[in-house]
């Protein structure tokens, strides 16, 4: 599990990817970022959990699952 402030960022590949990127530069992929947070250059603090077993197209970082999201305070 990680805690992390972060900032959403969609990245033009394969049809579009979203990605949770740290502030320390990590990317993660995430398998179910909800809609009204797909917004590129959102600041949210979020808690992320490893997605084992999932694949993706985009390949851009570790896949997870978001267990919470919320804007940046």
């Amino acid at each position: 599990q990680l805690t992390a402030n972060a900032t959403i960022r969609f990245i033009n590949i394969e049809g579009g990817c979203w990605v949770v990127e740290t502030s320390a530069g990590q990317r993660f992929e995430p398998v179910n970022l909800a809609a009204n947070f797909r917004t590129d250059g959102l600041r949210v603090q979020v808690v992320l959990r490893d997605a084992p077993g999932m694949v993706s197209i985009c390949m851009v970082g570790p896949l997870v699952t978001v267990e919470s999201i919320a804007p940046a305070q």
